[in-house]
């Protein structure tokens, strides 16, 4: 690509100048404008989710005053929990000599877990 043929002259270099420092002062500008604005937003956000979640958090700080286990009052409603109790017993099944795989591709295999039957035939 080929120069100019004629360079820019001193009045165009400091018209360009002048420009530059407007485009650089109008920028920072609005950039104070909206770091300003972000806080502002920012509570503006809070203050509506909480007002709107009010009625939830009284909701939850009167059934959370007499909240307890074991069949006593939970805030006026009786709570029974029921607990099951139980156990797993892990079987490794031996699949590799039935379908002539090696040892190693049927450890890496995950266990299957079964419940345990403590019933008495």
């Amino acid at each position: 690509m080929m120069p100019p043929a004629n360079p820019p002259g001193p009045l165009a270099k400091i018209l360009a100048a002048i420009v530059l420092a407007l485009l650089l002062g109008l920028g920072f500008m609005f950039s104070l404008v909206l770091l300003a604005l972000i806080p502002f937003i920012a509570l503006a956000v809070w203050a509506w989710f909480w007002w709107k979640t009010r009625e939830l958090r009284k909701l939850m700080r009167e059934q959370g005053a007499g909240f307890s286990m074991g069949g006593q009052s939970m805030g006026g409603a009786s709570m029974r929990g029921e607990v099951i109790d139980g156990e797993a017993v892990v079987i490794r099944e031996n699949e590799a000599s039935d379908a002539g795989e090696s040892s190693a591709a049927s450890d890496a295999r995950e266990p299957r877990l079964l419940p345990r039957d403590d019933r008495k035939p």
